[in-house]
């Protein structure tokens, strides 16, 4: 998974909508802080995941840190994890 410049993700579950590139619903992002390398599973606005327009905000619950990531973002890391799993002709 992909480093964020504040985080490096490790896991995600969510819904997206992959023809409109529209993050429907973020339930948990697995996540290893860049700032105090603290590993942590952020599930809600009081649990380090906040869902904004357009977005979501991960906040660092042992030192803080806080990074806000696009949706679309997060459609292409998710839209990346599907095609992986698909299997491939060769």
């Amino acid at each position: 998974m992909p480093n964020t410049g504040a985080f490096h993700l490790l896991s995600l579950i969510g819904h997206a909508n992959y023809m409109d590139e529209v993050l429907e619903e973020l339930k948990l992002v697995i996540a290893q802080c860049q700032g105090c390398s603290a590993e942590f599973t952020a599930t809600s606005p009081s649990n380090g995941l906040e869902q904004i327009s357009r977005g979501v905000v991960l906040t660092c619950p042992k030192c803080r840190n806080r990074q806000a990531i696009s949706g679309a973002r997060f459609v292409a890391l998710m839209k990346g994890l599907v095609d992986a799993e698909r299997p491939h002709e060769a």
